[in-house]
């Protein structure tokens, strides 16, 4: 998927039109955003914009090939749990440690 593609998903999903960017973005030209949103090209002055008033827009997903994006697919909950079984170890050595060193 092309950036045209991503961009026109990305305002979709917040629910903004052509003429709503425009405004959001300081009455940039109603006309250009149209041209960026069914194109692939694309100007750097536009995604200094985008970057400026949509400070949540992955910029790497819009401008990479889906296929070189390395998506994590591990499950948030995953890393709950490891950190919290790292952190029992840790306060598991430090109670041996405190043992030790009491001797």
């Amino acid at each position: 998927m092309g950036f045209s593609k991503k961009i026109k998903a990305y305002f979709e999903e917040k629910r903004l039109s052509n003429r709503e960017v425009s405004k959001i973005m300081d009455n940039y030209s109603e006309s250009l955003i149209s041209r960026y949103v069914n194109s692939d090209e694309i100007s750097s002055k536009f995604i200094g914009l985008l970057v400026k008033y949509f400070p949540d827009i992955d910029m790497n997903a819009l401008l990479k090939e889906d296929d070189e994006l390395q998506i994590v697919a591990d499950v948030k909950e995953d890393y709950k749990t490891k950190s919290i079984l790292a952190l029992e170890e840790i306060e598991a050595k430090l109670e041996d440690l405190k043992k030790y060193l009491s001797r």
